[in-house]
């Protein structure tokens, strides 16, 4: 994108306002745009998303080399699973999904919803 008007100019060298904290407004390199890809079942649910910035975009030989997207992945838990998280109390299996988020760092985050 041009960075001669809108978001691209904001997030750019060639941003006006360079006084105080606006100069530490990052240079998007003429990506300031996120992008979500969602999972091709019709579920409305994202797959993975890239960042704002040129190394962040989806699908760019910097991203796959040493930045990664923030990947999505859905399952379902086992009862075992469960029993070890939450004790024998909790509910049966099939009622809860299990989502986990690996962010940009590989670090995973599990989720159980009911």
């Amino acid at each position: 994108m041009s960075s001669e008007s809108g978001s691209s100019k904001y997030y750019s060298k060639n941003n006006p306002t360079q006084d105080g904290y606006h100069k530490f407004i990052p240079d998007a390199e003429g990506y300031p745009f996120s992008q979500t890809e969602y999972t091709p079942d019709n579920t409305g649910r994202i797959r993975r998303q890239g960042g704002v910035g040129k190394q962040y975009q989806l699908g760019s030989s910097q991203a796959q080399s040493s930045l990664h997207p923030t990947c999505y992945y859905y399952g379902k838990p086992t009862q075992e699973d469960l029993w070890k998280l939450f004790g024998s109390q909790c509910g049966d299996f099939s009622h809860y999904q299990k989502n986990l988020v690996k962010d940009p760092n590989g670090s995973l985050a599990v989720s159980y919803i009911d």
